[in-house]
């Protein structure tokens, strides 16, 4: 029996017109950063900062949209952020490379295709951000509870109810709203917000 598409428990803004939609879902986007714990973003943010002082690498996985999101934060964490070799961030995309993800697919099944990875490539004291709407990925779940073994330091971006990886990762931000492209929206701005802040205390401490 085919699953039933996740997107379909998105909710529906006004549709009386497009100007009514993009009213409603510009609100729901805007309001729910506008509440972000700052504390929290702010912990997030040293503990990113931490690991690129101590030369570790910080790994990025994500299914779908997610995984997109993953690669980007990769090119704006790299590069986006360097500045003459100061607190260089260097990260790793999980998704990447094809071959290697869905030879683990094949072999030991779609669950472990991050996990995997992470036994294969980390080392203890790096960082892994895992990106999941849902926060119930069995693939992103699973990886989050391999680098607690392996001695990483784990971020999460979620969203809807959070679902199980704020538990199982050290570090959480929370975009509570059930819509795929708003969280997914909500993701890549806090991604800019976070590597032009890096970039930015870089170029001062420089």
């Amino acid at each position: 029996m085919e699953k039933e598409d996740p997107r379909e428990k998105n909710i529906i803004f006004n549709t009386l017109s497009p100007k009514d939609y993009l009213s409603e879902y510009l609100n729901m986007l805007t309001s729910n950063l506008i509440e972000l714990d700052a504390n929290r973003l702010s912990d997030f943010i040293n503990a990113l900062v931490n690991l690129a002082k101590n030369e570790k690498k910080i790994f990025v996985a994500g299914n779908g949209g997610s995984a997109s999101i993953a690669d980007h934060l990769c090119c704006d964490f790299t590069k986006g952020v360097f500045v003459d070799k100061f607190n260089r961030i260097k990260t790793q995309s999980l998704n990447s490379n094809q071959a290697l993800f869905t030879a683990i697919a094949n072999d030991f099944g779609y669950q472990h295709t991050f996990s995997k990875q992470l036994k294969m490539l980390a080392s203890e004291g790096d960082g892994i951000i895992l990106i999941s709407s849902s926060g119930n990925s069995e693939n992103v779940c699973n990886a989050a509870i391999t680098a607690k073994e392996l001695g990483l330091t784990s971020f999460s971006l979620i969203g809807f109810s959070g679902g199980r990886l704020p538990s199982l990762t050290d570090y959480s931000i929370h975009i509570p709203v059930d819509n795929y492209g708003v969280v997914e929206d909500s993701h890549q701005i806090l991604m800019h917000i976070i590597s032009q802040y890096i970039k930015t205390q870089n170029l001062l401490a420089n």
